[in-house]
């Protein structure tokens, strides 16, 4: 099984609604799906499973140790089971270091084949660690200049504590400050750059930067697309994250902007399910072929999926 996580930089990007419709077009495909509402503060998932206000919610498992298993609800979706999130939460990520690793130990030995962890806006250590920790990771913005900068502010804070422990781990945590803070003085223009110096210098961070970046890739979806030349934002964004962080990225797709949808949607996310969104979930399960390509059939999937 796998876990995505699907993250951005900025609220009211359609997060929840790219997960939702995500969940729509993996079950179609024939997988077991679990959506898993980690926005803090802001759940709203299972609105769009058209859903009441859950009895149960993920803060019964921060504050009481409810196991994940117990706190799955059955949507109207075939084959998609939902986390509801905890909408009596202030806001703040209560995931110590201690709930993430039982987290997701338990998120992994769910009877799924694949895991939609639905986070919150913004850049907090916390999200980024959550972020990190899956198979997929999946940011969504929309072609507008103040989103896209705050995806990028994503995206480096996420590398930049991708690395951290690499630093630690070569024992050059305080040399790999220095080359930062005088950048100029060696020539670095990018993170590229830094990385490139530190495994020249570092044997030893060499080694362990290329295996951690291995599997390290950056799937990008741009929602709201209003005109087809807007696409080529979400080719940009991947070069960029390549040229100037020299972090392997994909293009994964776009969704157009249907106002009549959208507008339907504010009133009754129930909609999403219904032959209306037929438009607009095309571009999303494109979207879904895109992110399994490389993963088996369902038919050929084990029973197993712990």
């Amino acid at each position: 099984m796998q876990i995505w996580a699907i993250g951005g930089g900025k609220g009211g990007t359609g997060k929840s609604f790219i997960t939702s419709g995500l969940g729509v077009c993996l079950a179609e495909k024939g997988l077991k799906v679990v959506m898993v509402d980690a926005d803090f503060g802001g759940a709203n998932l299972h609105t769009y499973c058209a859903l009441p206000k859950p009895a149960r919610s993920y803060g019964e498992f921060v504050r009481e140790g409810v196991p994940l298993n117990e706190l799955l609800i059955e949507t109207p979706i075939p084959g998609v089971s939902l986390i509801a999130g905890d909408l009596n939460s202030s806001g703040a990520n209560p995931l110590t270091y201690a709930l993430k690793i039982k987290f997701f130990r338990q998120l992994r030995k769910l009877d799924a084949n694949v895991v939609l962890l639905d986070l919150g806006a913004g850049s907090h250590h916390k999200t980024l660690d959550a972020f990190l920790e899956a198979d997929r990771m999946i940011v969504v913005t929309v072609p507008e200049r103040m989103a896209i900068e705050n995806l990028y502010v994503f995206i480096k804070s996420a590398f930049f504590r991708k690395l951290s422990p690499l630093f630690k781990k070569a024992g050059i945590h305080e040399e790999a400050r220095n080359v930062w803070m005088r950048r100029e003085d060696y020539g670095i223009r990018s993170m590229d750059d830094f990385t490139e110096y530190l495994s020249n210098h570092f044997s030893g961070f060499g080694q362990l930067f290329k295996e951690a970046m291995r599997y390290f890739r950056v799937h990008i979806v741009l929602n709201k697309v209003r005109d087809y030349r807007q696409t080529e934002t979400g080719f940009a964004i991947k070069s960029m994250a390549e040229k100037y962080l020299g972090i392997p990225a994909s293009f994964a797709g776009h969704v157009r902007y249907d106002r009549d949808f959208w507008d339907r949607l504010l009133q009754d996310k129930a909609s999403l399910s219904r032959v209306s969104a037929a438009r607009i979930m095309v571009d999303v399960c494109r979207i879904a072929d895109a992110l399994t390509e490389g993963m088996e059939e369902p038919d050929k999937l084990s029973g197993e999926t712990g």
